[in-house]
């Protein structure tokens, strides 16, 4: 079933980054449909329906490529939105928001089975209506036996909210036969606040309504009963309306949702006062059908589970056929700033059910923050491997990063003998870490130029890193897997020799200066090379962090990057570059005494890669930036001079429009190359 177990759709697509589920149904076919708000920061959402197949994939005869954007508001988040009719059609309710105005209305919508608005149901398939002026919230709907169907809720006039009950025909018109205008409000005396949150019709046509009533001074679970007509059926505690008070001394003061067993019996999932510091419990009443506590049920009527030491919630019930119950809700570590999703199974008598997980209790985690992906390796049998990092907030408010590595056949499969299921997660203290560059070794090893910090230090540190082809931390190398470099190596070669070369830049040894280190294959400086494996060229001025390193056939090492001129435009930032021999001694027969620079005209340079063609000729690519965004590439011929036959006079430059972040470049085998961009502030 989808990635591992879990599904994520996303509506960006759509216009939309806010989203989150209210309710699922599970269809006769295997299939299931999802329903919730998705909008932007929860402003003006509408209310998003997605049917997906059996395995967690979205299902593509359903509305648009299997999603639905209705035009109601999902104001209510409880309770069952939808009903389901014998040819596959359904009905979905939330409310008709109007931007500009306080109240709303109940907005009600009728979809075929494929998804499409059913054009003979309402206005093009919609009805608005309310149970009166001032706001109508839907929450819970049943059909009745004739194919009528009712609409329970909360009707807030006045700031005086009230259980309310609307009976519907078939087609979506008021039903007058019902209390003379086809709407029922439901008295529970003054100073109340009454939620409707689950309606059920019975075999006689009569209605229950169920959920929370609360006053300044108490808070009740209670049931309203209407005659099939609409009238309060007094034969029901007397008056129609019973309420159960919750005891005094528990601090659960309000209902999440209520689920009706079988044999009439109501489970009412709780809800605690909000706190982000206090702990709480997943908590669930049950009461008998005339609203009395069923106090053979746990303990007088009460059961709770215990999850983290933090605000704890119970957000919904389902009952099975079998008596067996379902909580769900979520659980938060106290101060841990992420909640997971929990999940407790008890027996029909309120106890735990320890055939499930041990203890009758289970947690997941799903995505607690952002997963990045920093690079992209190709294998010589066309698999691949994705390496990032995954992010999630700890209880300090620190974001730390895991390093994550993904294994894909050629197919875009997970290769399932990688890691755990394909991915393996390589988490190194309590760091944050960024991805900044990866090479593929011969035997399979893989080495990793990484940023990293905690949230104690002031500066960044770097280091690299090596896995084995089996995603595992290469202990053989560095220490236990971890080299410290420093300065930001942007650049990782393998040479044929199974040296590893790296280049990048920054502030080191107290001035701003390109690097150049080579290790042996087990991590330990290369003695012949340079200075105990080490080149640092000084820089004139600040560089950009940019830099990175070519290899020739011959030996060779170019390397290029951008840092500023103090000179020139007020310290604008030029293209340099050098070139050094095996031995990491600068060839002075390259260039002017082995290096290059320039501004090429009025543009600053940025520079971000580049490669060499098989004729030996250099090819630097960038960003340029002047009286416009520039993809520029300069061309050099082996010894350090502007080839003037390519472009004009070495130089081709390409409008970039928004697109004015260049990532990377690829040369082809038939000498055409591949830019990798991204949009930047693109208009409206």
């Amino acid at each position: 079933f989808g990635v591992e177990g879990k599904v994520v759709t996303s509506f960006l697509d759509n216009g939309h980054n806010y989203s989150y589920i209210t309710s699922i149904y599970v269809l006769p076919s295997g299939k299931f449909i999802a329903l919730g708000p998705s909008g932007v920061a929860s402003v003006f959402s509408k209310l998003a329906i997605v049917r997906y197949n059996a395995d967690g994939s979205l299902d593509s005869g359903f509305g648009t490529n299997g999603k639905i954007i209705s035009g109601l508001w999902p104001y209510s988040v409880s309770g069952n939105k939808m009903l389901f009719l014998d040819d596959g059609s359904f009905i979905v309710t939330s409310v008709k928001f109007y931007p500009g105005e306080i109240n709303y209305d109940m907005g009600i919508e009728k979809y075929t089975g494929n998804g499409l608005a059913d054009t003979s149901f309402g206005t093009t398939g919609q009805v608005i209506t309310s149970f009166g002026p001032g706001k109508s919230n839907p929450v819970s709907m049943a059909f009745k036996a004739d194919g009528k169907f009712v609409i329970a809720g909360t009707y807030l006039q006045n700031n005086n909210p009230k259980m309310a009950v609307a009976q519907f025909n078939a087609n979506g018109t008021l039903d007058t036969s019902f209390d003379g205008d086809g709407r029922a409000i439901a008295n529970f005396g003054t100073g109340t606040y009454a939620e409707g949150l689950y309606v059920f019709v019975s075999p006689d046509g009569k209605i229950q309504v169920a959920g929370n009533v609360s006053s300044n001074t108490s808070v009740n679970f209670g049931v309203v009963q209407f005659n099939a007509n609409g009238s309060p059926d007094t034969a029901f505690d007397t008056d129609g309306v019973a309420l159960s008070p919750f005891d005094t001394n528990d601090e659960y003061t309000r209902i999440n949702s209520v689920v009706r067993q079988p044999d009439g019996k109501y489970i009412v999932v709780c809800k605690p006062p909000y706190s982000m510091s206090a702990p709480s419990n997943l908590v669930i009443r049950r009461y008998n059908a005339n609203g009395t506590v069923d106090a053979a049920f746990g303990v007088q009527g009460v059961v709770s589970a215990t999850f983290e030491d933090g605000p704890n919630e119970a957000e919904s019930a389902a009952v099975t056929p079998g008596g067996e119950i379902f909580v769900v809700g979520r659980s938060m570590p106290l101060d841990a700033g992420y909640t997971d999703f929990a999940i407790v199974k008890y027996n029909a008598n309120g106890t735990a059910d320890t055939s499930f997980s041990v203890d009758g209790k289970e947690t997941v985690q799903f995505e607690k923050g952002d997963d990045i992906l920093g690079a992209l390796l190709v294998l010589p049998d066309d698999k691949l491997i994705a390496l990032g990092t995954s992010g999630y907030r700890q209880s300090n408010n620190f974001v730390h990063k895991d390093i994550v590595l993904s294994k894909y056949n050629a197919d875009g499969s997970p290769d399932t003998t990688f890691g755990t299921l394909g991915t393996a997660y390589s988490v190194i203290e309590g760091n944050r870490y960024t991805i900044l560059a990866s090479a593929l070794q011969a035997d399979g090893k893989i080495v990793v130029s990484t940023m990293y910090g905690n949230n104690t230090q002031i500066y960044y540190l770097y280091e690299l890193l090596r896995f084995n082809a089996d995603g595992s931390l290469d202990t053989s190398f560095g220490t236990d897997g971890r080299l410290s470099v420093n300065y930001t190596a942007i650049s990782i070669i393998i040479q044929p020799d199974g040296k590893i070369l790296i280049a990048g830049d920054g502030y080191i040894n107290n001035a701003y200066a390109f690097g150049v280190n080579r290790f042996n294959a087990n991590g330990t400086p290369d003695a012949g090379f340079g200075s105990n494996g080490s080149v640092l060229i000084p820089s004139a001025g600040s560089t950009w962090g940019s830099s990175t390193a070519l290899l020739q056939t011959d030996g060779k090492i170019v390397v290029c990057g951008t840092a500023s001129d103090p000179d020139v435009f007020a310290g604008a930032m030029a293209l340099t570059g050098v070139r050094l021999n095996a031995n990491g001694t600068i060839d002075t027969t390259f260039g002017t005494n082995g290096k290059i620079s320039g501004l090429f005209g009025d543009d600053i340079y940025l520079y971000y890669n580049g490669f060499i063609q098989p004729d030996g000729k250099i090819i630097i690519a960038g960003r340029s930036v002047g009286a416009s965004f520039n993809f520029t590439t300069i061309r050099y011929n082996t010894n350090g001079t502007i080839d003037t036959t390519y472009g004009t006079n070495g130089i081709s430059a390409s409008y970039l429009s928004e697109y004015r972040e260049l990532r990377s470049v690829l040369l082809q085998p038939d000498g055409k190359f591949l830019v990798g961009l991204s949009k930047y502030n693109a208009p409206v």
